[in-house]
């Protein structure tokens, strides 16, 4: 991933890139940056000799700040997207990644707005746009990280099965159904209700 962020307007730009060569780093800030600009980044190989008034900070001897140069303004946005791969997806598949970092981007591009000011931005940028299942799920050439050995499709069915199963309980026997995934409990006493993943029924009586 790749990613800058303009001081002035406090907007973030990123996107997924296959590789950090010289000829995509660069390419990219040439996109972005305006001509005249100033550029602030870190010491990488890749970001030398780039077009434009450029200062670095050298993190790989642990310098962070340099004045008024350093890249902390892009780590906030990077920061977020890693806390929410930890506590809330747990997994970005190669496949739908730059989805998700454009997200983030656009998170923080509106988060100086208002509720009402945000929920406007996020529908206009929604307008006109429409977004298939099928082509969520098209093949992009990026692995999507599923299981390639995919389990038996009727371990997943919801409908119900009957089973038999015979207890005795205050001297009566029952019998009922259950779930295809779900283990249910023997009833302590007959159900007066049917359902169609619990039924019991009254098979004898105390003698």
């Amino acid at each position: 991933m790749v990613g800058a962020k303009d001081r002035a307007t406090n907007k973030v730009a990123a996107k997924v890139v296959s590789s950090t060569d010289k000829e995509t780093l660069q390419g990219f800030v040439k996109d972005y940056a305006a001509p005249g600009a100033t550029v602030y980044s870190n010491d990488a190989g890749a970001n030398e000799s780039l077009p434009f008034d450029h200062a670095t900070v050298k993190h790989s001897l642990s310098e962070y700040v340099k004045g008024g140069v350093h890249t902390n303004g892009i780590e906030s946005p990077w920061s977020m997207l890693k806390r929410a791969h930890k506590g809330t997806f747990h997994k970005l598949s190669p496949k739908h990644l730059d989805r998700y970092v454009q997200e983030f981007a656009g998170r923080h591009n509106i988060r100086e707005l208002d509720t009402l000011k945000q929920l406007g931005a996020i529908g206009d940028g929604m307008a006109g746009k429409r977004l298939r299942y099928r082509q969520l799920i098209a093949d992009n050439g990026l692995p999507s990280g599923a299981r390639s050995n995919p389990a038996s499709p009727s371990r997943w069915m919801s409908s119900t099965r009957p089973i038999s199963r015979a207890g005795r309980n205050c001297g009566k026997t029952f019998a009922w159904t259950q779930p295809s995934r779900k283990r249910l409990r023997r009833p302590s006493r007959p159900s007066r209700f049917a359902t169609s993943s619990h039924r019991s029924e009254t098979a004898s009586r105390c003698r």
